[in-house]
């Protein structure tokens, strides 16, 4: 795995995570570069909220983008939208521009569309990417499931029916075009995945194979792993 960093953390511990994730976008905005972000849901959400409040963007008002890394599809608002999460839990949307997936489309595949050309418009701009991503205990990262059918897809985003959702998320072809990648991984139930995801072997297996391709990937664990990375 080239350029991959692992940095073992205490069990649930969000601060050394959130201090890399605030600490890296400000670095940039701090050198006149504008940075895009693109936050995860699920357990990564309350860590979305603790980086963002270590950031002052007063000096840097709008050079901040916050994006989607997938979504659950469904009415603005609606209780499983990822983006809702964030809302809900109080992530500060001030001083940035913000990307949500739902925008009140009728159909999914309008709303993929729409944002397949916000999101290469505005990574045409050559601005800085971090993609802030977590591990499934079945070794799915994204809204990417095992066995789900975007794995190639020539698009930034896709559309898919998984066994729980219509997820809209982001393809191998956007992950593999960031800057750079920040896995948390925490938890016993997740240990096996995080040692199948470092192990050769299928993407359509264990889909966060994809992350061993990332320009930069810095993974924080309180999970030891086996074998050399």
């Amino acid at each position: 795995m080239v350029n991959t960093n692992v940095i073992e953390i205490p069990q649930n511990n969000y601060d050394v995570v959130a201090d890399y994730i605030a600490d890296t976008i400000k670095e940039h905005l701090s050198i006149g570069e504008q940075v895009v972000w693109f936050v995860s849901g699920g357990s990564n959400v309350g860590l979305a909220k603790l980086a963002r409040s270590r950031l002052n963007l007063r000096p840097y008002k709008n050079k901040l983008y916050v994006c989607l890394v997938d979504e659950r599809f469904g009415p603005v608002g609606h209780s499983d939208s990822n983006w809702q999460h964030l809302l809900d839990l109080g992530f500060d949307m001030s001083n940035c521009q913000v990307y949500p997936i739902i925008k009140n489309k009728d159909n999914a595949t309008d709303t993929v569309k729409e944002y397949n050309y916000s999101i290469k418009t505005l990574l045409s701009h050559g601005y800085y990417s971090i993609g802030q991503l977590g591990l499934g205990p079945d070794g799915h990262t994204s809204g990417l499931l095992p066995d789900n059918p975007l794995m190639d897809s020539k698009d930034y985003y896709g559309y898919y029916i998984g066994p729980d959702y219509q997820r809209i998320t982001s393809t191998p072809k956007l992950i593999n075009n960031l800057n750079e990648v920040v896995l948390f991984v925490s938890g016993h139930s997740k240990a096996k995945a995080l040692q199948s995801m470092i192990n050769k072997g299928s993407v359509n297996e264990i889909p966060a194979r994809i992350l061993k391709h990332v320009k930069k990937l810095t993974i924080f664990t309180d999970i030891t792993i086996k074998g050399d990375i």
